[in-house]
């Protein structure tokens, strides 16, 4: 077992010491650029299935690796439209990128919008609270929904039966 030894004490401050006022460096002009010249966004569409852990793991960059350097941005949309993340490249080289996460969002089935479904799930207000609503006249269909998920499902079983 590892022995501890005595650390040298040290004067206790008391209230009446002032604080000793630490030496804040100002920054230079040579420090400062603007940030597209200092780093590459990468934008890219992960085949479906891909989750945003997964490109946590060096080896998944493989073939674009070359191409990263560190403070590089990565912002990754699923293909299947499930989740958005965005990353910052921490060391990168010729086979592997080393990336930390910063964003991650996942979408449910409600959040992507379907233009081609003849409905929509609304929120219509503390009275009628979530709504099934026919796009072509503006119809209610179903109201009083308590979550956003159970009129979506309410939705989706009208369509199976109805069409």
């Amino acid at each position: 077992m590892a022995e501890v030894k005595d650390r040298p004490k040290t004067a206790e401050k008391t209230d009446s010491e002032p604080a000793k006022e630490r030496k804040i460096e100002q920054i230079i002009p040579g420090r400062v650029r603007e940030a597209q010249y200092a780093r590459t966004h990468w934008n890219c569409i992960v085949p479906a299935g891909t989750l945003p852990e997964d490109l946590l793991k060096p080896e998944f960059w493989a073939h674009v690796a070359v191409k990263m350097k560190p403070q590089d941005q990565v912002e990754a949309w699923s293909d299947d439209g499930t989740w958005y993340a965005e990353y910052v490249v921490r060391a990168a080289d010729r086979n592997w990128a080393l990336l930390a996460p910063k964003t991650k969002v996942v979408f449910t089935a409600a959040d992507i919008p379907r233009p081609d479904e003849p409905y929509s799930v609304t929120y219509r207000g503390n009275l009628d609270q979530w709504s099934v609503v026919r796009k072509s006249d503006g119809s209610v269909l179903f109201k009083d929904g308590r979550t956003q998920d159970e009129a979506t499902a309410w939705m989706r079983q009208y369509i199976r039966t109805v069409g």
